[in-house]
């Protein structure tokens, strides 16, 4: 069993919010899956196995505390995250049913893209993940042009 998912894979969500979890993510993940809202709010939403979803509430817990963060507005937090969090086991055709939050949270619709990101992975609409990849190459793009501009600024400047 491999413990590490990569690549993307498309898939269709019917009316009841029905989703193919693919095949090669469940191998990592398991059967039990751990749906979330993103805590980036970018509008999306992450799967992770069990052990990754109590990995990442400590993880939420300990890293509001280490910020010196109010231990109660800490608490709410990975309450929040706990209470947000659906519990999915695919059906025998591998299909995971979202719940309307979490269809609500990602603005799901017909196309839905799964990617792989390591240990977890991520479930997006298709259409937002194209505008959000294609803003992120833009931003990429603009650094990329103002480190060239500055590294070649202090060549002109050295005489090179």
């Amino acid at each position: 069993m491999a413990n590490s998912m990569s690549g993307q894979q498309a898939v269709s969500m019917d009316a009841r919010g029905r989703i193919s979890f693919p095949m090669q993510f469940r191998n990592v993940i398991g059967e039990s899956l751990y749906v979330s809202p993103d805590t980036r709010y970018r509008g999306y939403l992450v799967v992770r196995s069990e052990e990754g979803f109590n990995a990442y509430r400590k993880f939420l817990y300990e890293d509001g505390i280490a910020k010196g963060m109010d231990p109660e507005d800490v608490d709410d937090d990975v309450r929040d995250f706990a209470k947000d969090t659906a519990m999915l086991s695919p059906d025998k055709n591998g299909r995971i049913t979202l719940t309307e939050g979490l269809i609500e949270h990602a603005g799901l619709s017909g196309k839905v893209v799964v990617i792989g990101v390591g240990d977890y992975a991520e479930i997006w609409d298709a259409d937002k993940l194209a505008a959000y990849e294609k803003r992120r190459t833009e931003e990429k793009a603009k650094r990329r042009a103002k480190l060239d501009a500055e590294r070649k600024a202090r060549l002109e400047q050295e005489g090179l």
